[in-house]
This record gives C-alpha cells, structure tokens and sequence, in this order.
C-alpha cells in the first residue's frame, strides 16, 4: 500500500514523507510518536508466505548489531503481505547524490570512506550466522554531517547460511552493482558484498558506473580498468578493485578485510588467493595483475566466437547463475542444424549425412538455382532436405519466396560508420544500405510498427540509462517514449494493431514487462497481473506478440529455469502457459512469432553457445528442440519475414556479428551484410505499407 504523511502505523510511527520507492516497497521518514524520535521505515512486499518465517528470524538479527557506521533497527512487524523495518534516520546526503554534485571524488576521501564501510562489513560478516547486505550502492552509503560513512537500507540484508539461498521476494539488485550470482538463485555471502563495495569505489572515483556483470559473464561489454578513466588513481587500488570484481566469487578476495588491505598496499597483492581445496586457506596467485578484459570479438576463439560488445549490452537476462556460469559465457545464439527434429514441435528434416552439398554462405554453390535468395540478386540450389514432410505437419516452405520474403526493408543495428551502433536498412531488392541514425547515443533492439511506417528502437543515453524511441522509417522525427530518470526501458514490440507497445523496464528494481500507448502514455505493469504463486515473479522479458494481439509471448524463470511462456492479455490474472520443453541447464529466450501464428522461433542458450529454434505455438505438440536451424553455433534474435518463409537472425559464427537469412527449412542460408563491423538485431519490415 501507499503511505501518505500523517498516517500511524502500529499507532506509534507516524509518516512524515517519502525518503525513496522502489518496485517492492518504500523507505519513508518517520516520527516515532513514543520516543519523539525520528526514523526511517522501511517498507517491503513479500506475499509469499515462506517469506514470513525468514523475515522474522531475520529482524531480529538485525536488531541485534550494533555498529557505528551501521543504523540500529529497533522495530518490527508485519502486516498484511508488508513487511516493516524501524531503523535509525540518517541525516545528510548519500554517496549517489555527492557524485552528481561533485564528480569523480579523491582518493584519500573516498579510501577513507572505505576504511569505516569495511569495518562495518567485518562486523556482519563475522555475525553467527554472518549477515550480508547484498545492496550496496553509492545511493545506500549516507554521509552524515560530521562526515561519518554509514551504510544503510537493511531491507534486504540477509542471514547467510552455508548452501542458502534468498527467496524471490527478498532478492534486489542494482545493475552495475549487483554482482553475477545475485542475479540468479545461487547463494549470495561475504563475497557478493565485496563486489558490490569494489563497484562502488569504481564509481566513487571515476564518476562511471561499472558495466552490468550479467553483461560482462556474457561477454557484451568488458571491465574498463580504473586507471584507463583515471591514471592518478593508485595501482594498488586499482588492482584490487579489479580482483574484487572479478565475476567467479573464487576469484576475488577471501574477505573485505583481506580487500581493504589490497587497497591500502599493505600486504602483496601476490600472496592473496582463495584456496579451492581448502576455503579457509590461501595459496599465492601466480598471476595477480591486471589482464585486461576482452569480448568475445576480441578473443582469439575462431572455433567458439562469442557475443562481443555491443548496443545490447542494456539488455539483462536473469539466470540461475553462476554455478552454471561456463555454461551460458557464450550467449552469442545458434541456428537449429537441420536433421532430425528442426523444430521443438518436432518435424522430422532430411539427416544431416545427405548428400546435399552445403550452400551456405558459398555463391558459386548458390548460382544454378531455382529460387531466389532474398536481396542478394543469387539463386539459390533446392537441396533435397527442404521437403521432407511431418507426421504431424508439413513443413513446406516455398523455395520460391517473394524476392524480398514479403518485405523490401529490413532494418538492423551497426557499428560500420563509426564506434557508435546506429540504425540501418538494407532494401532487399536492390541491395541498398541507408543509415538512418546519426545522434551519438548507441542504438538497441528494434521493431517496427505494424503499419510499417515508423520504427521503434532502444537508445543508451548519456547517463547509461537505456530510453525507448520511435521514428519514421526514414529515420526522421526521433520522438523519446521513456523518458524516465534513472531506470533502463529496452526491447520494443509494438502490438498488432498499432495501438500499444510492450517493452521491459527495470523501474521496479527488476526487470518486468509493461505496455504504453504508441505516444508512450497509459503505462502499465503486465507482470504485476500474474496472480499464481509460482508466476508472481518479479522478473519477466522479452515479450513478442502473436498475430491475434492479444496472446504475448514472453520469457520468465520459474523453478530456476528461464524459459519460454505465453499469456492472454484478455485474462489478465491468468497465469503463463509453457509453450517449450526442455530440461537441462540452459535458458531460451527472444521470442518471435511467425505470421500466421503458428510457430514461435526463440534462441535456446546451452553450454556450447546459442541457437535458434522453433516451436509449435499449438502446445499439444510440444518437444524438445534437438536440432538447429543452421549448422552453426552462436546464432540468435531471430526475426519472421511477413511471408513466414525465411529468418533473419544475427550470427557470430565468424567472430564479428552479421545479420544472416535461412529458410525455416535450414535450406539457403547466406550472410546478407558480411561487412567488418558488427551488424545485428534484423528487424523486417511488415509487409503491409502503404505510401
């Protein structure tokens, strides 16, 4: 519920106002009308009731620490599905609002800062059991008016316990902050926080804020050394910094203690290590300096290239982390190889062993042809494997498509005319590339608009947050749709009638899917409508509509497996369906609807990479997706041509990325864009534009 000043809680605490709200709850000032004494309150929703249980034990550990740099909680209750913190206020300004001020802070300062923090940190973390805080953040460090660090908002701190892990209702993060397993459901403890401290020095003294470490696991973006930002900071700091952010937890430091001594060039760096073997032992690093960070495009994998920096990189995909985490570094997406069942529906395709002689990417193989490659002005060889039918359905593609699949246009994203990723189309017909961007904010996933005419788009700003956009289709009339401080808006899919648009934001601390208005008005939350348990989740993504408008497709985790599901927007409590059907550790996602509604193709993410699959929308015929559509690895966001016939997808079988287009068959696969720079995220055009 919404709290309004003047209103009495438990008759004793009486609001004052708001002090912050995030997407489970609030934090207000308070009077307490007993003491006469001023506190905060924090607020938490937590429907579950598990939650209950640990909330109690949890409160009351908390109002047991005692610690100078740490407020007291001093109250505790529960009523209805909230859950109620009383703590100390903090008077003064948090770290997050002195850096907006100020800039990138000293050294000295901001190592002095940290010297009261880890202290407060040593104390949680040798509590029984030991406590972690698993939000810190500039904005949760508040500088009192005798310039007293304290860290505060215990809202989600937690009682750790060997093998613990958090429940969904007690899980927050700050992208940027939140270290890797936190945004799964593997446990959190001592050395979560210590991430999350070290993130917060980058900030502190570079005035950046460190890229997203899901981002970085998946190789869209690397670390960019403190020193390379600013070379006056020292080198212990910054090789400790480095260590601390390291994303397997093994690999950063034992303790904050042992960090704090790192940052303080008190101990060789050399001489810290953890110790598999033995956890509470330490062997000596052989190598402790700084290696710089690659993506992928800058690793020298030829066999295993992977996602490489990108636009993409506001994208966040939550996972059950990082125990799995060797097995998803490769988010990059596969094509389903043809042979076997293609589809997760399952329609048998000619083996993989025919005789047909591979046509991919290869012109000479492509010219005795008898249908046309889509906008390569090439015809394309009918290999026997194309017309293989189904017990169950038939999938006959034409090998004869319209020349352009249905569509002229298809629009991508790339980094050809510079370092920036700007908006392109490429006319299938003539071979035409037109840039449509020029602005200096990297452009995202796209989509456009039914009608054609006008094409919706992510943007990073330049303050890192991601915006949605729309423009005409040649690229006139930029118009900011999200424009809403602080949080990341990305992935567009407009809905059939032209009338709303569903994007995902994070303006409820997790990621969620909501719909506006095509004029970006009338925002709301679709995920707050599940009212099972086991879907009233916080996070949600990637939603795709089917051709009728009101069934979208979307991926969620349930039961720590990310997978993808479909909901009618006519019921809007109902809970999500299944729509695949795989077991294992791996996720799918990027859903996207054929044009006739029949089948789903998404990328399903496994250890060896990514690739593109396609599934029955009829669920009674749902099976595994054995097979790929291509006979590569690292293929992903796949997009339908408005015949249904052909693919577009973007591959990074070659190191870099490039958009690519196959038959669903798996038949004519060809490069379209084969240019030295990145070139992803196709987006074709509908085929119903009119001048």
């Amino acid at each position: 519920m919404s709290l309004n000043p003047g209103d009495l809680l438990r008759e004793r605490y009486r609001i004052i106002g708001i002090i912050g709200k995030g997407g489970m709850g609030a934090v207000y000032r308070g009077e307490d009308t007993v003491l006469q004494t001023t506190v905060a309150i924090k607020e938490n929703l937590n429907p579950l009731p598990q939650a209950v249980k640990q909330f109690k034990r949890e409160a009351v550990l908390l109002a047991s620490l005692r610690h100078p740099n740490l407020p007291r909680v001093t109250d505790h209750f529960i009523e209805g599905d909230l859950q109620y913190l009383i703590m100390d206020y903090i008077p003064g300004d948090d770290l997050k609002t002195i850096l907006e001020r100020q800039g990138a802070l000293p050294e000295s300062q901001v190592i002095g800062w940290c010297r009261e923090i880890c202290d407060a940190l040593i104390y949680l973390h040798t509590q029984h059991p030991p406590v972690t805080h698993r939000d810190i953040k500039p904005a949760n460090i508040k500088i009192t008016p005798d310039g007293k660090p304290v860290l505060v908002d215990f809202g989600i701190a937690k009682a750790s316990e060997v093998g613990s892990v958090t429940t969904t209702g007690a899980r927050s993060l700050t992208p940027g902050f939140a270290p890797p397993e936190q945004y799964g459901s593997s446990p959190t403890d001592s050395r979560s926080d210590q991430y999350s401290l070290a993130a917060t020095l980058y900030n502190l003294l570079t005035g950046q804020i460190p890229p997203d470490s899901l981002e970085r696991a998946l190789e869209q973006v690397a670390l960019k050394p403190i020193r390379d930002w600013n070379p006056k900071i020292s080198p212990a700091v910054d090789a400790s910094i480095w260590k601390a952010m390291s994303l397997s937890p093994s690999e950063r430091f034992l303790s904050v203690k042992d960090f704090f001594e790192g940052i303080s060039g008190d101990i060789e760096l050399s001489k810290l290590a953890p110790q598999p073997t033995q956890p509470a032992g330490r062997e000596p690093l052989t190598v402790i300096r700084r290696t710089p960070e690659k993506t992928t495009k800058e690793k020298e994998h030829p066999e295993a290239p992977g996602r490489e920096e990108g636009p993409s990189a506001g994208r966040k995909l939550p996972v059950p982390i990082l125990a799995a985490a060797g097995a998803f570094l490769c988010l990059a997406a596969t094509g389903l190889a043809v042979g076997g069942y293609a589809l997760s529906g399952g329609w048998p395709l000619a083996s993989k062993t025919s005789p047909t002689p591979t046509i991919r990417e290869t012109p000479a193989l492509l010219a005795s042809a008898t249908g046309t490659v889509p906008g390569s002005g090439i015809t394309e060889v009918t290999p026997t494997k194309t017309t293989i039918p189904s017990p169950t359905v038939t999938l006959s593609p034409t090998v004869r498509p319209t020349p352009a699949g249905g569509s002229n246009l298809l629009a991508f994203v790339s980094n050809r005319e510079g370092n920036k990723y700007q908006i392109f189309t490429y006319n299938l017909g003539s071979g035409e590339i037109v840039q449509l961007t020029k602005d200096p904010a990297d452009k995202g996933r796209l989509a456009w608009s039914p009608d054609g005419k006008k094409i919706y788009y992510e943007a990073r700003m330049s303050d890192a947050k991601k915006d949605i956009f729309v423009m005409d289709a040649d690229g006139s009339n930029p118009v900011n749709l999200t424009n809403i401080a602080g949080y990341d808006d990305l992935y567009p899919a407009p809905a059939p009638a032209g009338d709303r648009v569903a994007f995902v934001s994070f303006r409820n601390t997790w990621q969620q899917i909501y719909w506006m208005s095509d004029a970006g008005k009338g925002v709301i939350n679709v995920s707050a409508y599940h009212s099972g348990e086991n879907f009233n989740r916080p996070q949600e993504w990637d939603p795709a509509w089917a051709p009728d408008g009101f069934t979208m497709y979307l991926v969620l985790g349930v039961t720590g497996k990310v997978r993808v599901y479909r909901w009618d927007s006519r019921n809007p409590a109902a809970d999500p369906y299944l729509v695949t059907m795989h077991d294992g550790d791996y996720w799918e996602g990027e859903p996207a609807v054929s044009p006739n509604g029949e089948y789903v193709a998404y990328t399903h993410f496994f250890s060896g990479g990514n690739k593109i699959c396609i599934a029955f929308t009829d669920t009674t015929k749902r099976k595994p997706c054995t097979d790929a559509l291509t006979d590569s690895v690292y293929n992903s966001d796949p997009d339908w041509s408005p015949d249904g016939q052909w693919i577009a997808y973007t591959s990074r079988r070659g190191g870099n990325a490039e958009v690519h287009l196959v038959m669903i068959s798996g038949a004519g696969d060809i490069n379209l864009t084969d240019n030295p720079a990145h070139d992803l995220y196709p987006a074709w055009q509908p085929a119903a534009v009119t001048p």
